[in-house]
Order: C-alpha cells, then sequence, then structure tokens
C-alpha cells in the first residue's frame, strides 16, 4: 500500500499513506447539484476509490492524448502543494479539446491550445521586434491556426473562419502558469491570473501577434479585409486572496479557462475549492483514459511528421 493515492476520507488518521502529505476529509461531502461550482470540482466517492485503487500497482500506465498518465502524475496533481508541469496542462487542454469535439461540452467555435503554442508565440514575437520587414512565421504557429496543432485532439478549425476564441496555458518565468483568452470577433486579449499581476511583453506577443497570425491563413479575398492592429489587453478580475499556498497556479489557470469557456464566474474558483479540483482533474484524466470512445480517437492518431523533433521545452515546468 505504499504507493497508492492518498484518499481523502472523513478519518484523517487512518489514511495518511505517505509523508508530508496533508490528506483532509473527503471534501465532497454535503455538495449538491445546483451549487454553482459543482460541475468544476465535484467527485463522487467512487470514481476516486477507482483511481485509489488503480494507483496501487506503481507501474500501471495509461495513455490520455499527449501524455501518459501514470501514478507519478496522478499523485503529482492530487498533492495539495505541488506544482503542476507542463504535460499535466497539456493533457487537461486535450481533454478540453475532445469534450467540445464530442459535444460533451455544448460550447462551439472555441479552441484550446497547448502549453508550446505561447511558448512559439513568445520567440515569434522576440524575431518581430528584431526585424518586422524579414519576419515570417514559423510553420509551426501556421499549421496551430489552421488546426492541425495540437495534434492529439486535433480540430481542423481555422483561427477567425470557424473559431472565435482561443484558450492558452502560459508559463511565466518558469515559475508562475497563468491562462489567456484570444477573442477573434471582439480582438482582444484577456489575462487570467491567480494572483491578479500584469505582464508586459509577454501578453504583447499575443495581442500583436494574433491578427498576424489570423491574417496569414485567411484566402486572398479575406486578407484583404483584415488589419494587423493589436487587440486589446484586458485582465480578468479574479477572487482575492487565490494561490496562497504559491502553487496552485497550474491548476486555477486549468479552472480559468474551463469556467470562461463555460460562461461561469471565475469567482467560483478559490481556495477553499482548489484542492477538489485538484482530484477533479485526475480523475477527469483518469477516466477519460479509461473511456472507450477516447480510446478509439487516441487509437486513429497520426502525427505530424516534424512533431517528434526535439523542441525546448522543459516538460518539468
Amino acid at each position: 500500500m505504499e504507493h497508492i493515492l492518498p484518499v481523502p476520507t472523513v478519518k484523517k488518521s487512518s489514511t495518511s499513506r505517505r509523508k508530508n502529505f496533508k490528506v483532509p476529509s473527503f471534501p465532497n461531502n454535503g455538495y449538491r447539484e445546483d451549487d454553482p461550482d459543482y460541475s468544476l470540482v465535484f467527485v463522487p466517492e467512487s470514481r476516486f476509490e477507482k483511481l485509489q485503487q488503480w494507483s496501487m500497482d506503481k507501474s500501471n500506465s495509461l495513455k490520455c492524448g499527449p501524455v501518459d498518465f501514470t501514478f507519478e502524475v496522478a499523485h503529482r496533481i492530487i498533492s495539495f502543494r505541488s506544482w503542476l508541469h507542463t504535460p499535466d496542462m497539456d493533457a487537461v487542454m486535450y481533454l478540453f479539446r475532445e469534450y467540445t469535439a464530442l459535444r460533451r461540452w455544448t460550447e462551439d467555435r472555441v479552441v484550446f491550445v497547448d502549453c508550446y503554442f505561447a511558448a512559439q508565440l513568445e520567440g515569434a514575437y522576440k524575431k518581430l521586434l528584431e526585424g518586422k520587414r524579414t519576419f515570417e512565421f514559423n510553420k509551426r504557429l501556421l499549421h496551430y491556426a489552421i488546426g492541425e496543432l495540437p495534434s492529439h485532439g486535433r480540430t481542423k478549425k481555422i483561427f477567425d473562419v470557424d473559431v472565435d476564441r482561443l484558450y492558452a496555458p502560459v508559463n511565466v518565468n518558469g515559475n508562475h502558469w497563468i491562462s489567456l483568452c484570444v477573442n477573434f470577433v471582439q480582438r482582444t486579449v484577456e489575462v487570467f491570473d491567480c494572483n491578479g499581476f500584469k505582464y508586459g511583453k509577454l501578453v504583447e506577443a499575443f495581442s500583436v501577434l494574433m491578427p498576424r497570425l489570423v491574417k496569414e491563413v485567411q484566402s486572398p479575398k479575406n486578407k484583404k479585409q483584415l488589419n494587423v492592429k493589436p487587440y486589446g489587453i484586458q485582465y480578468a478580475q479574479v477572487k482575492r486572496g487565490s494561490n496562497k499556498a504559491q502553487c496552485d497556479c497550474g491548476v486555477y489557470a486549468l479552472k480559468y479557462i474551463e469556467c470562461h469557456a463555460r460562461g461561469l464566474d471565475l469567482s467560483l474558483m478559490h481556495d477553499d475549492n482548489i484542492n477538489i479540483a485538484r482530484m477533479k482533474i485526475a480523475c477527469d484524466l483518469f477516466d477519460a483514459a479509461n473511456d472507450p470512445v477516447f480510446i478509439d480517437r487516441m487509437s486513429r492518431y497520426e502525427p505530424i511528421s516534424w512533431e517528434t523533433e526535439e523542441i525546448d521545452l522543459d516538460p518539468d515546468l
């Protein structure tokens, strides 16, 4: 039982299986379907027990889109005061793409990109500042703009043609996660940050380059009607005093995306339910990895040939 995932139950003393891991009482007691944050955080105890049972064998591994769902991944997501890594973020963004593709979410004309998109855009912005006349988008960003990337759960939707909103997780200086919504209709970039900070060139990269990227993939006829004026930048209001543990930013970034995409208020996420949200994320990934529909779609996955090239993105971030 040494490697079993800690299961939150009413009796704290009987459930702690790992050192330095705080196990609260099971937090879903008393949740009702009409609670405003129910769909964001509620996990039936039976679902969590299935994940716990699977985790008893530390060698178990399941495919979930772009990542291997392992004990290590599950434990990192569930562990309070644990930083989410890039693969964890990408796995959840993959779920969001599949939820919309399978109509399990009713939201349409939205796209959820992976962490690499923001990293590529930041690099492209630096090149633009070095010389606008010689600037060109690389093929990866162009493939994002026509829905070929991310290839796991690819949408084949063209920015500002088939898509009105883009959601992206963004790593800040290797020690913080935020997320963004690019609204192609309103020509805005909205920033979601649990710490409530403001960012300069990082957000400017989206503001300046997204209209240029949109124009790049339009038909010759439509290109003439588009301008590349930078999008406006907005900072979403979030609940003050969030992320006191200073390690829940990744969970907040993902849940803010979910809230905004589904038309829910961002204030529904706060420090009182963020740990429950961790369990919900882990259970959602585990369920997807065992879902016959997801398994069938993953079995038909075809990568783009150059995707296997080594990229400069630390998976431990």
